[in-house]
């Protein structure tokens, strides 16, 4: 699967995705993070690693649970 492709179904089914070279080498199981997804910041250990920043409108679609809920929302159906 291509890597926008995954970016995409992830953001539509309401879950965040960071893509941060290295970031794999670095965080441990058990390991701590904050993640600032406005700002493009993941927090680790003390140090602050940057990734592009997620725009506002993938903002809003993850915090109304994915694509249909935040299209719902927009339409002004319940679900």
């Amino acid at each position: 699967m291509r890597p926008r492709l995954f970016f995409r179904n992830a953001i539509n089914e309401g879950l965040p995705v960071v893509e941060l070279a290295g970031g794999t080498d670095m965080i441990q199981k058990g390991d701590t993070l904050g993640i600032d997804f406005e700002k493009g910041l993941l927090h680790h250990k003390g140090k602050s690693y940057p990734f592009p920043a997620l725009p506002k409108e993938v903002l809003a679609i993850l915090n109304d649970g994915g694509l249909i809920p935040h299209v719902r929302k927009l339409l002004g159906k319940k679900e």
